[in-house]
């Protein structure tokens, strides 16, 4: 998906996080950027990451009550 990117806002919440890792502060820009509309392999793909670490991550957000 091509887009036009301007950059990115993190909330201070999740900036200042020491609960998550950069990775997950990257996902969660990405979920509230797509309105959550991605599948976990599509999040996958775009994080180049496993689908495993993926649905470790999203547990994670989901449990901080961020997403």
């Amino acid at each position: 998906m091509e887009r036009d990117f301007k950059g990115i806002w993190i909330p201070k919440e999740v900036w200042l996080s020491r609960e998550l890792t950069w990775l997950e502060k990257a996902m969660y820009v990405i979920i509230k950027e797509t309105y959550n509309a991605l599948t976990t392999s599509e999040l996958s793909e775009r994080m180049g990451i496993s689908e495993k670490k993926t649905n470790e991550s999203l547990k994670k957000l989901t449990v901080l009550n961020l997403i």
